[in-house]
């Protein structure tokens, strides 16, 4: 009598009789059998259905809420300019970004932080201009004209 092939998971069981079946062309014992069809579940329901797992979906959530997050903006590096006659009163990048960074920390959305930055911008230089306007009737000096400038960036920069 011709010895008959048996699926691998068969070589685990412990010899003796074991009940055979012949599957497609295959002899199998119950227990192979069972192993073959659950792994034949698995795939239909993962691959084809596209039923996913509880695993697989807190690892598609993780990645969704990794890709929501806030990413800051890069700081450029300042160059340094030759010196220059003009009153250089304006924000730089690194004071818009401390504030952007600032109004994200106290609960604002990103669209409100870049609209609150645009307004103190404006409001900015509307006094500048201002200052500008008292240096040229010699109201005031430089110094005084850069601490007030301070002072204005300082009194509209406050978060309430």
């Amino acid at each position: 009598m011709k010895k008959k092939r048996v699926y691998d998971i068969c070589k685990k069981i412990p010899k003796g009789r074991v009940k055979l079946k012949k599957i497609n062309g295959c002899w199998r014992c119950s227990k192979c059998n069972q192993q073959k069809r659950k792994e034949h579940r698995e795939f239909l329901k993962r691959n084809i259905c596209g039923i996913r797992t509880k695993e697989q979906q807190i690892k598609d959530w993780k990645k969704a809420r990794e890709e929501k997050k806030i990413i800051i903006p890069k700081i450029k590096p300042i160059k340094k300019r030759a010196h220059s006659k003009q009153l250089h009163m304006y924000l730089t990048r690194d004071e818009k970004l401390i504030l952007y960074k600032k109004f994200i920390s106290h609960g604002f959305s990103e669209d409100v932080a870049k609209r609150r930055i645009a307004n103190i911008v404006c409001v900015l230089e509307k006094l500048k201009i201002k200052l500008k306007e008292e240096f040229l009737e010699n109201t005031i000096t430089k110094e005084e004209m850069q601490k007030k400038f301070i002072e204005g960036l300082e009194k509209h920069s406050r978060i309430i």
